[in-house]
């Protein structure tokens, strides 16, 4: 990729940095092409070759070595305390975001891991230049695009309303909704990315016993939301899976056995909503991130 064709922005907690003006990214950066995997192999004695036991991939590093062109003195200061406030360890993970000339945006979380080298006034130079090199290491290898995934089922009048955005990624799309005397209704979604994403689905108005079925797959989940009032959010992600009231409340026990809320793979798809007892207010909201091997 070509990095004169990138925007880099570091922010965390509500502040944000452009690697622009006195921040210049430049060549070496390690972190934004696909991650690396590893194939686990087992051998038995006596057996020639081994068997595969899955696939490893580990936490993404991610260096970025940085330019600073400042006039020293009171500049100088303030480019360090403006890289500091969003890299700061303690307060949590930075999230790096590249966003591409067609404004195209993926972003990674990831755990400050080292002060930046060379930012001691002895070394400044006298032209106030240093070339830093930010380390980062993120917990999840992929790339994400924030919510590109969005589609709405509702009863509507009985038809389905789209938008005019392909299938699956509108976010004003609205699919009809499987109900207790509309069985079967299903949507077609073009899920993008190049890995499995894991959908966060949220149900407001009147509710009932939801089902959501994955037709290549064949798995599905249900939760009773009978008489459950506001509204209810399901996180499917292994690490932070949850059914939560809007208050906060945990609502994990409404769900039936097995619990496999299942992802989404990339490309298109069958999914099939059904709630029972739902009514003219009834909606149920997917919304999911693309899942990117790369930063571009």
């Amino acid at each position: 990729m070509d990095l004169l064709d990138l925007t880099v922005t570091l922010s965390r907690a509500g502040e944000s940095l452009d690697l622009t003006g006195v921040y210049s990214v430049q060549a070496g950066v390690i972190g934004f092409d696909d991650a690396a995997l590893d194939v686990p192999m087992d051998a038995s004695p006596g057996v020639f070759g081994g068997f595969a036991t899955g696939v490893s991939v580990a936490p993404r590093r991610i260096m970025i070595p940085v330019l600073v062109d400042a006039d020293g003195g009171a500049a100088w200061q303030a480019a360090r305390a403006a890289l500091r406030r969003v890299r700061r360890a303690t307060a949590g993970t930075t999230r790096i975001s590249v966003r591409q000339p067609d404004a195209t945006t993926r972003v990674i979380d990831a755990w400050p891991v080292t002060e930046p080298a060379q930012w001691s006034t002895d070394t400044w130079g006298s032209w106030g230049v240093q070339r830093l090199g930010l380390d980062f290491v993120a917990e999840r290898p992929w790339w994400r695009s924030v919510a590109e995934l969005s589609t709405t089922w509702g009863l509507g009048d009985g038809e389905a309303f789209l938008s005019d955005d392909p299938p699956g990624h509108g976010a004003d799309e609205l699919a009809r909704l499987a109900d207790s005397t509309v069985l079967g209704a299903s949507s077609v979604l073009d899920v993008p990315g190049d890995e499995d994403t894991w959908p966060t689905w949220t149900v407001s108005g009147t509710k009932g016993q939801l089902t959501v079925s994955h037709a290549g797959s064949g798995r599905s989940w249900s939760v009773n939301l009978t008489g459950v009032t506001p509204d209810v959010t399901v996180t499917t992600d292994p690490t932070a899976a949850a059914v939560t009231r809007a208050d906060g409340a945990n609502l994990w026990s409404l769900l039936s056995p097995p619990f496999d809320l299942w992802p989404l793979p990339p490309g298109e798809q069958t999914v099939t909503v059904t709630m029972t007892g739902a009514d003219a207010t009834s909606v149920i909201r997917l919304v999911a991130d693309g899942q990117y091997q790369s930063a571009a």
